[in-house]
């Protein structure tokens, strides 16, 4: 009997462990750009494409409009690209003087020079806002 117990606690064990496995191995396909609590009180959009560009808002709408769309990026596999002539920065500024840059190559998200991310969707929809953005300012 003592040992029938062992086998079940032994293969409980090997089950626990497959399990976690399992759910530790997503992957960063399954992540998402993280983004902060509180309210920015400003956006600035930075376009680096074949001409540079910069756009701000403080409009707290389109704000909260970017802030969801980031949010809701999915990210994939880590590359080892970097592009020159398609590249968005976006940056809020805080109440307190902070700012947060969300940065953007072609299809890659740069957290750091270390770490990019295949961008696997949502990128889209922030790139329409900030289209309107820019379109708002021409």
């Amino acid at each position: 009997m003592k040992t029938g117990i062992k086998k079940r606690i032994v293969l409980l064990i090997v089950l626990m462990i497959s399990a976690l496995a399992l759910f530790s191995c997503k992957g960063k396909e399954e992540n998402m750009i993280e983004t902060d609590n509180k309210m920015p009180i400003k956006v600035l959009y930075r376009r680096m494409w074949e001409y540079g560009l910069n756009v701000e808002s403080d409009d707290q709408q389109i704000i909260s409009e970017l802030l969801d769309k980031i949010s809701k990026i999915k990210l994939g596999e880590k590359v080892n690209m970097a592009v020159d002539d398609y590249t968005d920065l976006i940056i809020f500024e805080y109440q307190d003087g902070t700012k947060k840059m969300y940065h953007f190559e072609a299809d890659i998200y740069v957290e750091d020079d270390d770490n990019r991310y295949l961008v696997v969707s949502g990128l889209e929809d922030v790139r329409n806002i900030l289209n309107s953005m820019v379109e708002g300012e021409q």
